[in-house]
């Protein structure tokens, strides 16, 4: 029989290979790539218990100046290190949980240790740096939460961050995100200072789903994969750039993964990248360029 591939090996061998080396991405990418079999009801008394174990992490992707390449944010991306599964990805367990009232805990749990890592940054960084902006995504189902508001205002109080340092990011396919009480409450917060950002946007929506409401638009990141190949997909990206310059917000590609992928997003006007070509996610200890 074949050695064995489960999740723990998988997490024993990802350790033992530096993040630049090619079977470490892979075993990432296999670890990410599962999905939970278990109902709506196991998950959520699962999350919660989760918690109490402290089995969720954040791992850290900067987002860089595509013309640049200076860092202008750090997205905060969640990891779920189950003790039987293995490391799983947001997109292996977030769409069952946003289906329970565990959400609004985890992204809570979520927002306040984000903000507390943006927190050490501000105190860290170099005389004369940039501030980093923090991106954290939310669900609809969070920000519906009676709470919401005066939660991300009090996160940032008691960890003295500016609003302005921290952006929020909205899935464009969430459902409930077209909901009246959500745009008004992100709006609150945004009146006040803090970000929003549209992720996961496509060039095929109008130019009135995206940008208008955003500081930030997210590029999609299968429109990335065929930018540098197929003219149809440029054209359709320039098209998406031109209606949310128009808006007032920026363009930020994710998924990039290779430079010509970089060259043509810049030159079609793009203005932020984010992938494995700048950076893997990454524990926050690692991000040691912050205080260099």
């Amino acid at each position: 029989m074949g050695a064995e591939t489960g999740p723990d090996v998988h997490a024993q061998r990802r350790r033992e290979l530096p993040d630049h080396d090619p079977m470490a991405r892979r075993l990432r990418f296999q670890d990410s790539r599962g999905r939970l079999s278990d109902t709506v009801a196991d998950i959520e008394s699962q999350v919660v218990q989760a918690l109490g174990l402290g089995q969720f992490s954040l791992r850290y992707q900067p987002r860089v100046s595509i013309r640049s390449g200076d860092v202008v944010a750090i997205e905060a991306l969640l990891r779920w290190e189950d003790s039987t599964r293995g490391v799983l990805g947001p997109k292996a367990f977030l769409p069952l949980v946003a289906q329970t009232s565990a959400m609004v805990a985890l992204g809570q749990w979520v927002l306040e240790d984000a903000c507390s890592e943006a927190a050490r940054w501000e105190v860290e960084r170099p005389a004369g740096g940039a501030p980093v902006t923090l991106s954290v995504n939310v669900a609809a189902e969070e920000v519906l939460d009676a709470g919401f508001v005066d939660g991300v205002r009090l996160i940032l109080r008691e960890r003295a961050l500016p609003p302005t340092m921290l952006q929020l990011e909205l899935d464009a396919s969430d459902p409930l995100r077209s909901e009246t009480l959500v745009s008004t409450r992100l709006q609150q917060l945004r009146d006040e200072g803090v970000r929003l950002a549209i992720d996961g946007a496509s060039p095929l929506l109008g130019s009135g789903s995206a940008g208008v409401d955003a500081d930030s638009v997210h590029l999609q990141r299968r429109w990335v994969r065929g930018i540098a190949s197929d003219a149809g997909v440029a054209a359709s990206v320039a098209a998406l750039v031109e209606r949310v310059h128009r808006s007032g917000a920026t363009v930020c590609a994710t998924g990039v993964e290779e430079r010509e992928q970089a060259d043509v997003l810049a030159s079609l006007g793009c203005d932020h990248a984010q992938g494995f070509l700048f950076c893997d996610p990454v524990p926050a200890e690692a991000l040691g360029w912050l205080s260099s």
